[in-house]
């Protein structure tokens, strides 16, 4: 139970991760395509 709690945990944690790190790369190539 706690195992998958944690398995839970990590893969929410590394879904936000990506996410933000999509919309740092997202925001960088917008910046770059508006010049």
């Amino acid at each position: 139970m706690t195992g998958n709690r944690l398995e839970m945990q990590n893969i929410s944690l590394a879904f936000s991760g990506f996410r933000a790190l999509s919309n740092v790369a997202f925001t960088l190539t917008g910046d770059r395509c508006m010049r």
